[in-house]
């Protein structure tokens, strides 16, 4: 009964808000209890300014490092797009070289390309041909062929004794012709026999790449560069011309470290401007040069520095405007120092909606702030249950809190929906706390909402974002398949997996037959078509969800295929190959007049594969095991295509595909 006569009495007081029991004497002096409650307010003034600057530098210096990451990531990136397409350029005349040969016809032709391909390609300065001698036999510039030996470079030197030795990125060097610094990225073309037949070689003038800077914005004292192994400069902004191609024994360690690393960020001060910044690196993937951004520290402090200045005026305001308040409240407590004190309820001000529940669960008291919260005056909610309102699918939820609560519970935090007079559904979060009378009863529950609708739309909102953004990142662009990336990553996985339980794995490698021939008749927007045609035909010859068709390169796609054994990989194969078959996409230079596809089937088994090393517990994705899998998947498919193209090829066995006539 005194319980219940409590409660009555708490109800009662909340809803008129008189003033409540008269205050108990002080035990201490009143004007020390001021003081106290004056020094502790500057502590609290002084100490909340202090971490206010400190976490408004770290967040500065956090925005800081993310921008200049992202500006060193996509410069980065930027490089090696043009390098690869460079790259691409001397892949295909090294083809075209070894197929066609140097003679003078061919020559003229490889003269004719190279200059409009130089003209086409952005920041391109020279593409050339030598022949074995080092000698010039094809060039963008035809004005040097024949007065120009380039037996002397270095890239020269390392194809020439480099059979395998794929593309080479050389160090800058200084051109015989106007002295102005330049990089050569090179392939080695073979004769017929084998034999070194010369250099495929394109080089970009140096400055063309500082050019490139001059458009980002990285602060009047911020500073950009392009470093290679084992720490030459290539390119910088503001320029330093002395610095350009030669090695400083510091940056170059920092370098070296910073390639080990790959990536991250640091705070350093450069012996040559000695201007303090903030760099972030990013290593160009698949080439030893890394991108350097530096943003000035004094810079990134500007404005953090004026918030200072205007935090130390505040709180030296604050602390002088305190001081007077409690010098004036001292002189009025000598006056009042027997009366009784009083306090007003704050639920009117609070812009939480505070509400109170008797062991019912039936509201005694809500606050005007559910007029901005839920559009209810309070009349409507009193004497009401907050379940009437709930959203059908917390229901239970809110019910179990109440419950738990009402059952010895000190408190529950829930985030739930509540119906708005609307009609529409409001986010909140709910703190429900327990109401113990002296004698340790419940008595009831006193709870604070917040209104979270515009928190969790951006919950969701970033959820939605991050699961695309994780889509994007493992899809090619072109196909919807998965991409490089992603492929190695499942095939080292499940080279593993493969090499726990002990099943079989396959991997299928296949290539469209003369696809050049069939961009260059069509163009690219029909070729383009024509990979998610193909790509469409390889996922709807897949039967599980385990299984992973991807993009490799170029017209080159690759299938995993878990606890697969051969025959299984073939039946799948001849899937791929019968629905391409049924697409019948024109080719008029392909086999049969359409397109067709070589394939060829690697298969990796734990007890009987010894030429595929096991993968390890410290193998990287795209380990040995991995690469040799695919290396050996990559024979087998250019078996096929000696053999005739348009064939399955594995284990040395292979089976027409191509497409039906008749």
């Amino acid at each position: 009964m005194r319980d219940r006569d409590l409660l009555a009495r708490i109800f009662a007081s909340l809803q008129t808000l008189d003033p409540a029991a008269p205050a108990r004497r002080l035990r201490l002096d009143a004007a020390q209890i001021t003081i106290l409650m004056l020094i502790a307010v500057w502590l609290a003034v002084i100490a909340g300014a202090g971490w206010s600057l400190e976490h408004s530098r770290q967040a500065a210096l956090r925005a800081a490092r993310n921008d200049a990451a992202n500006l060193a990531a996509l410069l980065a990136q930027d490089v090696r797009a043009r390098l690869d397409a460079w790259d691409m350029l001397l892949i295909e005349l090294t083809e075209r070289l070894e197929t066609d040969g140097v003679a003078a016809p061919a020559a003229a032709r490889l003269t004719r390309n190279l200059t409009e391909r130089v003209r086409q390609s952005q920041g391109l300065h020279l593409a050339c041909i030598t022949d074995a001698a080092g000698r010039v036999i094809a060039s963008s510039n035809p004005d040097r062929i024949g007065e120009l030996n380039l037996s002397d470079r270095d890239y020269f030197a390392y194809h020439a004794s480099h059979p395998q030795g794929g593309r080479f990125l050389g160090l800058p060097i200084q051109s015989r012709y106007d002295g102005r610094w330049r990089v050569a990225l090179s392939r080695r073309w073979n004769l017929p026999d084998g034999s070194f037949g010369g250099v495929v070689m394109t080089s970009t003038d140096l400055g063309d790449m500082e050019v490139g800077y001059r458009p980002l914005h990285v602060g009047a004292h911020g500073a950009m560069a392009l470093y290679m192994l084992p720490g030459i400069a290539v390119a910088r902004t503001p320029p330093a011309p002395d610095r350009i191609g030669r090695y400083n024994p510091v940056e170059g360690r920092r370098v070296m470290q910073s390639m080990a690393n790959g990536s991250g960020t640091e705070l350093y001060r450069p012996t040559i401007d000695g201007v303090e910044r903030l760099y972030a690196f990013k290593r160009v993937d698949g080439y030893d040069l890394l991108q350097v951004v530096g943003l000035a520290t004094d810079e990134i402090l500007a404005d953090w520095w004026r918030e200072v200045q205007e935090t130390v005026a505040v709180v030296l305001g604050v602390l002088l405007l305190t001081g007077l308040l409690a010098f004036h409240l001292l002189r009025l407590m000598r006056h009042r120092r027997d009366e009784r004190l009083a306090y007003r309820l704050l639920a009117d001000n609070a812009t939480d909606m505070i509400l109170c529940m008797d062991t019912q669960m039936i509201r005694r008291y809500v606050s005007p702030a559910c007029r901005d919260i839920l559009g209810y005056e309070p009349a409507e909610l009193v004497g009401k249950s907050p379940l009437d309102v709930s959203h059908p699918d917390d229901l239970e939820h809110m019910r179990t809190a109440f419950e738990a609560v009402l059952a010895g519970t000190d408190r529950r935090s829930t985030n739930n929906r509540i119906r708005h007079k609307n009609g529409h559904f409001v986010w909140v979060d709910t703190q429900l706390k327990r109401i113990v009378s002296p004698r340790g009863q419940t008595i009831g529950i006193i709870g604070a909402l917040r209104d979270a609708t515009a928190r969790k739309v951006a919950e969701i909102a970033l959820e939605n974002a991050n699961r695309h953004l994780a889509a994007l990142a493992k899809s090619d662009g072109l196909t919807g398949l998965a991409n490089r990336r992603h492929f190695d990553e499942v095939l080292d996985q499940e080279m593993r997996r493969a090499q726990r339980v002990g099943t079989p794995l396959a991997l299928i490698m296949l290539d469209v037959d003369r696809f050049k021939l069939f961009n260059d008749r069509y163009g690219h927007p029909a070729g383009d078509s024509c990979l998610r045609m193909i790509a469409d035909a390889v996922v709807e010859s897949l039967q599980r969800p385990a299984d992973l068709a991807a993009r490799y390169g170029g017209e080159e796609l690759a299938v995993v295929l878990p606890d697969t054994d051969a025959e299984g990989a073939y039946q799948v194969a001849e899937r791929i190959a019968d629905a391409l078959r049924s697409a019948a996409i024109t080719h008029a230079d392909g086999v049969g007049g359409v397109v067709t596809v070589s394939i060829g089937i690697a298969i990796y088994r734990p007890d009987a594969a010894p030429d595929i090393p096991e993968p390890t517990a410290h193998d990287q994705v795209g380990g040995e095991g991995a690469a040799t899998l695919i290396g050996t998947a990559d024979r087998a498919l250019y078996a096929a295509k000696s053999a005739g193209r348009a064939r399955i090829e594995m284990a040395r066995q292979a089976a027409c595909i191509a497409p039906a006539t008749g």
